[in-house]
C-alpha cells in the first residue's frame, strides 16, 4: 500500500505503516517462545500494531493517498485478526 504513498512520504508515514506492520508480526514471533501469559501479552500489543496500521490508513485515506476500497480492505482485515 505505501508505493502509492508520495515520495515525501518515505520517512514519514510510509516509515511508521512500515513499522507498525512489522511490529505486529514480531510480536507474535516473541511472544510465542514464552509462557501462555507472555504470549497473550505480546497477542494484546500486537493488536496495537494492527489497530497504528489501520491509524494510518486513515491518514492516508484522508490525504489522498489511498482511495476508499483500499481503506476497506485495510478495515476488513483489522477485524479478520482482532477475531483471532
Amino acid at each position: 500500500m505505501v508505493k502509492s504513498f508520495p515520495i515525501e512520504e518515505n520517512y514519514r508515514l510510509s516509515s511508521q505503516f512500515i513499522r507498525a506492520a512489522h511490529s505486529d508480526a514480531l510480536n507474535i514471533a516473541e511472544g510465542s517462545a514464552g509462557t501462555k501469559q507472555e504470549f497473550n501479552y505480546f497477542l494484546r500489543i500486537s493488536l496495537r500494531s494492527v489497530r497504528e496500521c489501520l491509524v494510518c490508513a486513515e491518514i492516508a485515506f484522508r490525504q489522498k493517498y489511498i482511495d476508499m476500497s483500499k481503506l476497506s480492505q485495510t478495515r476488513q482485515k483489522q477485524l479478520k485478526y482482532q477475531r483471532c
